[in-house]
């Protein structure tokens, strides 16, 4: 089945023809900023529902404005900035990192705390508490990611958006599908099946 898809993006509304939804940053600028986003610790019993971490590590890589550093390369995991030894991270050339833990307070409900710290200057530069839904994860990760970049950057991130696009199916009555999906793709829900040719979101 050939498949076209079409990416649109809210804010601009502009349709792009592409083999799949992923959008990946294969080459940054020269002056990406080199950052640790340190796996938040768990402190739950029941295997952790996402990995909010990686998908923070996944946004900044992808803005092409940090490079963050393979967790193997880790010289400690810190859960706070309390906890943090300094000088681990300047060996690697670290400018910042992202610590976090998890605690679960109900079946469903979670409780997330994250700091962002600058190695060089040895200081939390923010901190926060969020209250998340086991189904919210993904969504929390966003926030982190857009928190990160506009502390960074002074700049307001876009990871917390969600795209639109379309596909459509081959053959003489070709179907299309308008689905609305996180902006790294996932979560993906379809919101019009038609067997015109959708061409923007209306």
């Amino acid at each position: 089945m050939k498949s076209r898809i079409f990416l649109l993006a809210f804010l601009s509304l502009v349709a792009l023809n592409a083999n799949a939804l992923t959008i990946e940053i294969t080459e940054g600028t020269t002056a990406a900023s080199p950052i640790a986003i340190v796996p938040f610790e768990w402190q739950g019993a029941s295997p952790l529902p996402e990995d909010i971490a990686s998908v923070v590590e996944s946004d900044l890589k992808r803005s092409g404005r940090f490079a963050p550093i393979d967790r193997k390369d880790m010289l400690s995991k810190p859960s706070s900035s309390a906890a943090v030894i300094f000088k681990n991270w300047r060996l690697l050339n670290v400018d910042h990192l992202v610590v976090g833990r998890i605690r679960p307070t109900t079946a469903d409900e979670y409780v997330v705390q994250v700091q962002l710290v600058d190695v060089l200057r040895e200081k939390q530069l923010a901190g926060y508490s969020y209250p998340v839904k086991r189904t919210s994860f993904r969504r929390l990760a966003h926030q982190i990611s857009d928190m990160v970049y506009e502390q960074l950057t002074g700049e307001p991130g876009a990871f917390n958006t969600r795209v639109a696009y379309v596909t459509s199916s081959g053959g003489k009555q070709p179907v299309f599908n308008l689905y609305v999906a996180d902006v790294d793709g996932y979560n993906a829900q379809s919101v019009l099946r038609s067997n015109e040719p959708i061409m923007s979101p209306s």
